[in-house]
């Protein structure tokens, strides 16, 4: 063991466990040699601070991993390697494998060793009661687990918290009659960040076996103590707002004494409210022309927390990313879209079509769905469904392009594997740049992510060749596994006047 004195800082200790996953064959080469890089990058940063309040980072400071294995050893060590805070923010956490019961077992000795531990999960997902498959395990819920594992076993001095956000669209009568799994159709917290004091991981990840094994995701690392506190207070804000698990298993009230079921639009008005003061740019203390007047983009990035909750009214993301979408102005320009579930809302549709950028897109196909094969009849219908949804959009988009610009559709096919990947890659120039941009985090960028479930994802814009180059590694890793459907005649849904019907019912609930 060593001593508190002698002992490397979380940060060290984290971080190099994170830059091992990744070679960087390009050095440390900032500079860009695309003479439009630059102009570009300053373009839609500028973009951008009308919306979010943005953090600068060292580009030597951000990571991509590729794998779901880096993404869990990155989790495990910056949990076994934190001195002051964990801060994670999930649909769901698992409680049954190795790995699983391993992470809930670190959590709760990180909060015996004095550090602060923060969880933020959905309550309707976390109180779902599901069947454990371990030796004499019965049904139980992830509320139960959490409640037993980290708060039961805690003393009052380091009880870790555990926070569970409920949607305020689930009220009255219809909190009564609409039950688990159902009633979370209405609006979950999906927002997926992890901190480790002064390390955040943006994905879309949640914490389960699937995801640290073979559900493929994105996962950027920041080491950045500023960006680590805006996203520990974002996700302390929303716990203000949430219940709180006790350790008996029940529900005390949140915190601010605004109730989402008792108080709906007393709950939506304040909570909206504490996000615009919480993430919208004031000029008095914006600095990001006074940066962007400089060379700070060559070998930093600028990182733009953006949020959704469209069920309170607050539709930061959305903006943002329309604005965004409409800067880009360069026919040979690339804006690489990538979603698990493709579902866009016709407002970005529109907007994407106003775009002049060539459009690539990757999604699951099918089998590579993780709703593929349900034992439940209507959920195995889900992947033909995103499927024919995907196909209309493209098909519609080829046929107003007019063979004008390229519209492209890959599908992800990786025996074994589920695609979960959901983010923006922007690339400018005649294609012998790297991207400038890139959006990642837990939007699929459909209706549900838009109206419904608590969002968060983050802008990543730089000039620097180096962190262009490592974004096209990531994307390139993926592109890998896809291959291009026949859009007429490629489908392999059975039943396609089922799936012709619940593609048309259920557009705006996925």
């Amino acid at each position: 063991l060593v001593s508190r004195a002698s002992a490397p800082s979380m940060a060290s200790l984290a971080w190099r466990g994170v830059a091992r996953a990744l070679s960087n064959p390009r050095g440390r080469r900032c500079f860009s040699a695309c003479t439009d890089r630059t102009g570009s990058a300053q373009s839609l940063a500028r973009v951008m601070q009308e919306f979010a309040l943005p953090v600068a980072v060292p580009t030597r400071d951000i990571v991509i991993l590729k794998e779901p294995s880096a993404f869990y050893e990155c989790l495990a060590s910056g949990v076994r390697n934190a001195r002051h805070r964990v801060v994670l923010s999930t649909l769901y956490i698992g409680r049954e494998t190795e790995k699983e019961r391993g992470l809930i077992d670190a959590l709760a000795e990180a909060s015996r060793r004095g550090v602060r531990v923060s969880l933020l999960l959905d309550a309707l997902r976390a109180r779902r009661l599901e069947s454990g498959s371990g030796s004499g395990s019965g049904s139980t819920t992830i509320a139960k687990t959490l409640a037993d594992s980290l708060l039961a076993t805690s003393s009052a001095t380091d009880c870790p918290q555990v926070s569970l956000y409920h949607t305020p669209r689930l009220k009255g009568l219809l909190k009564s009659v609409v039950k688990p799994p159902y009633s979370e159709i209405l609006g979950v917290a999906h927002m997926k960040a992890y901190v480790f004091d002064d390390l955040v991981v943006m994905s879309g990840a949640n914490l389960n076996e699937r995801y640290f094994t073979d559900r493929q995701d994105r996962y950027v690392c920041f080491r950045s103590s500023a960006l680590a506190d805006r996203v520990a207070g974002l996700v302390g804000l929303v716990g203000q707002y949430s219940y709180r698990l006790l350790p008996c298993g029940g529900l005390g009230p949140p915190p601010n004494g605004v109730d989402p079921v008792a108080s709906p639009k007393s709950f939506s008005k304040s909570l909206r409210s504490d996000l615009e003061r919480a993430l919208e740019p004031r000029a008095a203390v914006s600095e990001t022309s006074d940066a962007l007047a400089g060379d700070l983009l060559r070998d930093h990035a600028l990182v733009f927390p953006l949020v959704q909750l469209g069920c309170v009214g607050y539709r930061q993301d959305e903006e943002a990313t329309e604005a965004f979408l409409g800067a880009l102005r360069s026919p040979s320009s690339k804006l690489s879209v990538s979603s698990g579930y493709l579902n866009l809302t016709r407002r970005l549709e529109r907007q994407m079509m106003q775009t002049d950028a060539v459009l690539d897109f990757i999604t699951a196909s099918p089998m590579a769905n993780g709703f593929f094969q349900s034992p439940n009849p209507s959920k195995a219908l889900i992947p033909f469904v995103y499927q024919k949804l995907t196909y209309d959009l493209v098909k519609r988009m080829k046929a107003r392009c007019g063979g004008g610009r390229e519209v492209a559709l890959r599908e992800y096919h990786r025996p074994g594997w589920q695609y979960h990947c959901k983010g923006l890659w922007y690339t400018p120039g005649s294609g012998l740049c790297d991207p400038v941009a890139t959006f990642v985090g837990s939007p699929n960028y459909g209706y549900r992510s838009a109206d419904k479930d608590l969002e968060m994802q983050v802008c990543v814009i730089s000039a620097c060749e180096d962190l262009g180059g490592r974004l096209s590694g990531e994307l390139g890793a993926l592109m890998e596994h896809t291959k291009m459907p026949d859009l007429e005649h490629g489908g392999e849904a059975r039943d396609s006047l089922l799936v012709s019907l619940s593609s048309k019912l259920c557009r705006k609930w996925l």
